[in-house]
């Protein structure tokens, strides 16, 4: 059960960062980066952060 009614959206941010860097068309660390960066602004949004 998510812990944040903004689970599906950072799902869906984060998702094609990993994928990307899966496929190798960015770096892990690319990838983790910029997933939390998506992460991290939509709980700011949310007024979560």
């Amino acid at each position: 059960v998510p812990q944040t009614p903004e689970w599906i959206e950072i799902s869906n941010a984060v998702y094609p960062e990993l994928q990307a860097a899966i496929l190798g068309d960015k770096t892990s660390k690319q990838a983790l980066d910029e997933a939390a960066a998506k992460a991290t602004q939509i709980l700011q949004d949310a007024g979560k952060l």
